[in-house]
């Protein structure tokens, strides 16, 4: 006995057929989109990883220069005060102190500007940075009284022991 599609439509074997393809159909195409969806997610999470390291390591940095320029600012602070105890204190060929990876440079020169001022540099060293300081103090020749005239970071180099 054969069968027409008129027959087939009204007993509605053709739709079970095509009903079955498209929900196979259907698995198919969800995969694809998991993977797509899959993969910008993970895009997305290692660009956040980079940024937050790059973050953090700049930060650190900066951290470690400030570091370095405050214990240049010690050495300078230091040699002050050794001015305001003694009028003539120099310290040339300069003096060195080292605390663990932190460490101080700090050469005086007595009239180097102009007769009554005094030169100080300091290098000051944290890790690998540094940062570099020139003082110019005035001192009274008969007080001995100090003024703090100018407090330059520089960047040319100078001898310390």
């Amino acid at each position: 006995m054969t069968r027409n599609w008129k027959d087939v439509l009204k007993s509605g074997q053709m739709l079970k057929v095509n009903c079955q393809l498209l929900r196979n159909r259907r698995g198919m195409a969800a995969l694809p989109t998991i993977l797509l969806i899959g993969m910008i997610v993970t895009e997305v999470a290692i660009a956040g990883a980079a940024l937050a390291f790059l973050s953090i390591s700049s930060n650190q940095s900066r951290i470690n220069s400030e570091i370095a320029l405050t214990t240049a600012k010690s050495g300078i602070q230091d040699a002050i005060i050794m001015l305001a105890v003694n009028k003539d204190y120099t310290l040339s060929p300069g003096a060195s102190a080292t605390d663990g990876i932190q460490s101080t440079c700090v050469v005086v020169e007595k009239d180097v500007p102009a007769v009554g001022q005094t030169r100080i540099r300091s290098i000051g060293t944290y890790k690998k940075y540094s940062a570099r300081l020139e003082a110019i103090v005035g001192v009274d020749a008969t007080t001995g009284a100090t003024a703090l005239i100018s407090l330059d970071q520089v960047t040319t180099a100078f001898s310390c022991p």
